[in-house]
């Protein structure tokens, strides 16, 4: 069985052991879904974790997905345990970098993405907390490519609160296909040649890209 060493990585109170809950759930690893608030969480152990409800220490728990087994690293937020964030980093194998949608970018968000860019290991950015009141999306996708990066692909979009896909393996934007030939020769060379390029190969060149820590796709959710 292949196994990842993935890192959940976020600004505090963006709701990083929340998404690492939903994981766990989801994957069928635990039969509820374990709240902050409530003291529950799996990551959180700690006595002080539960009573101040955030991350001191990274913590690591699994899940089986698709065959694969998946350690999920789960770091602290608070800028005070930094150290121990970067502890982790020479184990990933890929993160998650969560953003509060109302929060937005916050500097430890930045320095996080400048040393998983340093690193090159691949990274999703998930957009947390889209159902809050006075989110605004517009704005917080200009701060992420100015102040993150440029090398972005807006997976999806949001709908009254409900979220779309906008790319993948049966469609894909055709402002999505320039950005693919903007960050792949070879699909450029197929496009400028006219050859038929399916949506299918364009997703798989930008799950390459995306391993490659070339391109980073951008999720939404609330957890």
């Amino acid at each position: 069985m292949n196994i990842i060493n993935l890192g959940i990585l976020a600004h505090i109170d963006a709701g990083k052991t929340s998404v690492t809950e939903n994981l766990l759930f989801a994957s069928g690893a635990t039969e509820k879904c374990g709240r902050v608030d409530n003291g529950d969480t799996i990551t959180d152990s700690m006595d002080i974790e539960k009573r101040r409800g955030i991350t001191v220490r990274a913590s690591t728990t699994s899940i089986i997905w698709n065959g694969v087994k998946c350690n999920i690293i789960d770091t602290p937020g608070h800028m005070d345990f930094i150290a121990e964030v970067e502890r982790t980093f020479k184990m990933l194998d890929g993160a998650v970098l969560i953003l509060s949608a109302k929060e937005g970018i916050q500097a430890q968000t930045k320095l996080l993405f400048s040393t998983l860019q340093k690193l090159q290991i691949p990274t999703i950015i998930f957009i947390n907390k889209i159902d809050r009141a006075g989110v605004n999306l517009e704005r917080l996708y200009m701060d992420i490519k100015t102040n993150l990066s440029q090398d972005v692909l807006f997976m999806q979009t949001v709908v009254d609160g409900s979220v779309y896909p906008v790319c993948s393996q049966t469609y894909i934007k055709e402002e999505y296909k320039e950005f693919v030939c903007n960050h792949d020769d070879d699909i450029l060379e197929r496009y400028l040649a006219d050859s038929e390029i399916s949506p299918a190969d364009y997703w798989n060149t930008i799950i390459a890209l995306v391993a490659k820590a070339k391109v980073y796709p951008v999720l939404h959710g609330s957890a």
